[in-house]
């Protein structure tokens, strides 16, 4: 295996909108299907986006205000 002679730093790190979403509901102390309910989204949407098997939702502005 070949590792990259770039140091990573906190600052090169990128938090996805399933990093970020993931975090938030973690430290809310929801599992997904409490807290898609919460968005009035599916568990299955909510896990897609975690995962990042959907990069973000169309009415992500909407979801994150509810």
């Amino acid at each position: 295996m070949h590792m990259s002679s770039h140091a990573v730093t906190w600052e090169s790190l990128e938090w996805t909108f399933g990093d970020r979403i993931r975090k938030i509901r973690r430290a809310v102390g929801a599992d997904q299907g409490q807290f898609a309910n919460t968005l009035g989204e599916t568990r299955e949407s909510l896990s897609a986006w975690e995962s990042g098997r959907v990069a973000q939702p169309r009415n992500v502005v909407t979801i994150a205000k509810r």
